[in-house]
């Protein structure tokens, strides 16, 4: 869930808001921004699937059912079917039985591998906390040793400032933290359509993830002075 102020600091560069249409090109970046001013971003499918997913993966089936509910009632709030749905949810998160069953099994996929579920059991240990989509913001200095482009130009707004402080955010799929080893980790789960390194390394590239791998682990490392680590996990969808 995210919170207000993630919502009310739309400023603040966070990776799917900025990096990812900034990446794409000014008209992208520029349309972005006006959907988030209209306030109509709409939670996808794939979105209501991937947070279960984490759900299920991360925190295990009690703290799911405390968290979800599934249906099989069509989703539209129009009808008074789904609204009873709702009323009962009591706000928790409603899953149709299709997402439901493909969140399922993503994180039995995730699970069934040896070295994830090894790695996985070890931030859930002695020492570790984890918490599931949490959201994370901080700042970084940006030293302008050399101008940008747009100086070069022959426009400088940055004249006389050698450094600039760049406010960020983001919201990490889940956060571990052993604050008395002084190590933190991050688990990022994503859905690719192969698992065929070549291709999977294209995907992964034409996604940014690497990108976001960067700005997360900036982010941990920030604020707490930890050192962090990144697992990225797939699923094939």
């Amino acid at each position: 869930m995210r919170p207000d102020w993630y919502q009310q600091d739309p400023d603040r560069i966070g990776f799917t808001d900025h990096l990812t249409p900034m990446h794409a090109s000014p008209l992208a970046f520029r349309a972005k921004g006006e959907q988030r001013l209209r306030g109509d971003e709409r939670r996808l499918a794939s979105q209501r699937v991937g947070c279960a997913t984490h759900a299920l993966l991360l925190e295990g089936g009690a703290a799911f059912r405390r968290g979800y509910v599934v249906t099989s009632v069509r989703r539209d709030p129009r009808t008074e079917a789904y609204r009873q749905v709702l009323e009962a949810a009591d706000g928790r998160k409603v899953l149709s039985q299709a997402e439901h069953d493909k969140a399922c099994s993503s994180a039995t996929a995730v699970r069934s591998h040896a070295w994830v579920r090894g790695f996985l059991d070890e931030l859930t240990g002695e020492g570790w906390r984890m918490v599931v989509e949490q959201p994370l913001r901080w700042s970084e200095s940006l030293h302008l040793a050399e101008r940008p482009a747009v100086v070069r130009a022959g426009v400088d707004p940055w004249e006389g400032i050698e450094q600039a402080q760049i406010e960020c955010k983001g919201i990490v799929d889940a956060l571990a933290v052993n604050r008395q080893a002084g190590r933190a980790a991050i688990v990022d789960a994503k859905e690719v359509p192969t698992t065929n390194l070549r291709p999977l390394f294209s995907h992964l590239e034409r996604r940014l993830y690497h990108v976001q791998a960067a700005h997360y682990l900036a982010g941990v490392r920030t604020p707490a002075g930890h050192r962090g680590r990144l697992l990225l996990a797939w699923i094939r969808g």
